[in-house]
C-alpha cells in the first residue's frame, strides 16, 4: 500500500496493533504504534494552492514502541500490517523506556478532493 493513501484517521484505528519490521535478520521485529500524533503543517507551495486537486495537507507523527537491547538504526524499514498490507516507513530512534525503544516516523500527506 502507498503510504498517501493512508489517512489520518485510518493510522488512529490502527493504535495498540502490532506491525512486522524487516530487518537485515531473517526475523521481523515486532512494533507497536502507540500513538499518532497531529502536527501543524508548513504552507503549502504555490504549485499545490493554486491546484484545484488539492485541497490540503495532513502532517502528523506516528510512534511506534518495541523491545530489544539495541535500537533499530534511523532509516527506512519495509514495514506489514494485517490492515494496511506492505509499505516502507523511514522511522527515527527516539528514546528508551527499560528494555523499550521508542521510534518516530512524520508523515504529510495531500488531501485530494473525494
Amino acid at each position: 500500500m502507498s503510504l498517501d493513501q493512508i489517512t489520518l484517521t485510518k493510522w488512529l484505528a490502527l493504535v495498540d496493533t502490532t506491525f512486522l519490521v524487516q530487518t537485515a535478520t531473517d526475523a521481523p521485529v515486532e512494533l507497536s504504534l502507540m500513538k499518532v500524533n497531529p502536527l501543524p503543517h508548513a504552507e503549502r507551495p504555490l504549485a499545490e494552492r493554486s491546484n484545484p486537486a488539492t485541497t490540503a495537507i495532513e502532517s502528523f507523527s506516528l510512534i511506534f514502541r518495541g523491545s530489544g537491547n539495541h535500537p533499530l538504526p534511523q532509516k527506512t524499514y519495509h514495514f506489514e500490517h494485517p490492515n494496511l498490507g506492505k509499505f516502507d516507513l523511514f522511522i527515527v530512534p527516539i528514546g528508551r523506556t527499560g528494555n523499550e525503544w521508542e521510534y518516530e516516523a512524520v508523515l504529510n500527506r495531500v488531501v485530494k478532493p473525494a
